[in-house]
């Protein structure tokens, strides 16, 4: 995914790279974090917030660190 944004391909590879309001880097960042596995709510939003995402992941971390299973 990183090549195809780094090329000017959309993150499938089915087209130019689009850039605007609707298309910004936290979108693009948003949606490859959900293709690879990350569940976030910005990948369902049009338009995104730089401040929502990293609020998201910094939740998700400390759900990570709280877990049971990875405390030895």
């Amino acid at each position: 995914m990183t090549n195809n944004l780094n090329a000017g391909r959309n993150l499938i590879n089915t087209g130019n790279l689009k850039y605007g309001l609707l298309y910004g880097c936290v979108n693009y960042t948003s949606r490859a974090l959900a293709m690879s596995g990350v569940l976030n709510v910005n990948a369902l939003l049009p338009v995104t917030a730089p401040v929502l995402l990293n609020l998201e992941l910094a939740i998700r971390n400390l759900g990570i660190y709280a877990s049971p299973y990875l405390i030895q």
